[in-house]
């Protein structure tokens, strides 16, 4: 009997640690995906290209605007000479021994905010740099912009699609973990109710475990999905710039968040499948229990 109660507790733990690891694990996907739509946004260049004639003054008026300006996440003033030199480093082409002067014009190179970054808050931010008379001309990837978008908007409902079918999947494979070992005690709680106990004292031992499995299975699941992201750190680097807040320490606070909401997942559903399951059995009669 001790050795059958053993193995239902640790299958239920070991059923719930999985059901929850896979759910963190496609929120980590969700969580991801957000950060990618954020940092590919973030790092589209918006170029203002200025008049050849654009005064010292003309340059700190708009660099101050630029400072001030809520759309701007970050921007950085790009001279003739040092735009001259970027572009015979990336072309090994030196322009200037040929022409005899510089061409190209000082430019600001601005990275806009996640939610600046569509086509039509960019054309409304050009309009609004147009009245500043030294900016000549307007550079946008309208194209790379429009691919992000339109990548994301199709990707986001397949996410909620698979998070909810995900969702519904883990409900039912919890409540048939914990049907089956309150299955294998409905004996024990008929007899119970036939010598006078209370549903309420029937259940809470039942309530209680369920609770305690949740409870593990939450910790170890968050233990399994932080050790997760850190390997895939290691391995892929470069991930660190869509996982900010995973740093290559431990990151105690991150770990504790984790930790109480699977651990609130694991015991809601656990309490709430070991509730429906043993009031079934107090309400089926004794020869529907064969």
């Amino acid at each position: 009997m001790a050795n059958s109660k053993r193995i239902h507790f640790i299958s239920s733990i070991i059923s719930t640690t999985l059901v929850l690891y896979v759910f963190a694990l496609l929120g980590l996907v969700v969580y991801v995906s957000n950060n990618l739509s954020k940092h590919l946004k973030e790092n589209i260049l918006l170029q203002v290209v200025l008049d050849k004639e654009a005064t010292a003054d003309q340059q700190i008026e708009i660099s101050n605007y630029l400072k001030s300006a809520e759309y701007v996440k970050s921007f950085e003033f790009i001279d003739s000479t040092r735009a001259a030199k970027d572009f015979i480093a990336e072309t090994g082409q030196d322009f200037i021994a040929d022409l005899g002067y510089n061409p190209l014009s000082s430019s600001f190179d601005i990275y806009l905010k996640q939610e600046f970054s569509d086509q039509t808050s960019a054309n409304q931010i050009m309009n609004s740099l147009r009245k500043f008379p030294a900016c000549k001309d307007f550079k946008y990837q309208e194209t790379l912009i429009d691919q992000i978008n339109d990548t994301f908007k199709s990707i986001t409902p397949v996410l909620l699609g698979l998070t909810l079918l995900f969702f519904i999947i883990s409900v039912i494979l919890i409540n048939n973990t914990v049907r089956l070992n309150i299955f294998s005690q409905r004996f024990i709680i008929k007899s119970m109710q036939y010598v006078g106990a209370t549903r309420s004292f029937i259940i809470k031992p039942f309530l209680i475990r369920g609770i305690w499995n949740g409870l593990i299975a939450g910790v170890i699941s968050s233990l399994l999905i932080f050790n997760t992201t850190y390997i895939l750190l290691y391995i892929m680097p470069y991930l660190e710039v869509v996982l900010p807040d995973f740093d290559r320490g431990i990151n105690l606070s991150l770990l504790l968040i984790m930790t109480v909401v699977l651990s609130l997942a694991g015991i809601i559903l656990n309490a709430t499948c070991t509730w429906v399951a043993t009031r079934k059995y107090l309400k089926t009669k004794i020869d529907e229990l064969y």
